[in-house]
Formats: C-alpha cells, structure tokens, sequence
C-alpha cells in the first residue's frame, strides 16, 4: 500500500459555519503569549484562543439568528455591553 488514496475514494469537503467564545482583551493577550510558548514547545499550529461552543452546517440557519437565541447581539465595531455577544465573520 502506498498510503495515497484514489480520486473516487476522497471525502468531499463540508462547509461548517464554528461559533465560538473569545476572552477579552486583557485575557486574550495573556493566552495568545501563552499558546505562542507552547507552539513553539510542541510544534503544534498557531491558533487564537477561543472556546468552541458550537458547530453546524453552513446550510443552517444564518449565525446572526443563532446568535440571537442564545443572547443580544451587537454587530462588529459597535461597543459591546456585558452580557452581549460580538459577531464577526471570518473565512
């Protein structure tokens, strides 16, 4: 066996739309420091640190409506209040 896999037998890749937490500032720069040490330690990817809280297909609903079942939403750029979630977009 050579360990390559042929055309017919690839996956096709799914589209998934990840929601997830991110620490405040102040927080974030602390782990961002931290996650950078261990990168270099164990080789690993360079992420930014986060808490996964959901995944879903991208042919779900759209997250903006996600989002505002679980709490008030504020769009990017406008100051978040304490208990309100910030989307912003990523690809």
């Amino acid at each position: 066996m050579t360990g390559k896999v042929a055309p017919d037998q690839m996956a096709r890749k799914a589209q998934a739309v990840a929601y997830w937490l991110l620490p405040e500032t102040a927080a974030r720069a602390v782990l961002s420091r931290e996650i950078r040490v261990q990168v270099r330690r164990f080789g690993a990817p360079l992420f930014e640190p986060h808490v996964t809280i959901f995944v879903a297909p991208e042919s779900s609903r759209p997250p903006l409506d996600v989002l505002r079942k679980l709490l008030p939403v504020k769009r990017s750029g406008k100051r978040p209040g304490r208990g309100t979630v910030t989307l912003s977009i990523h690809t």
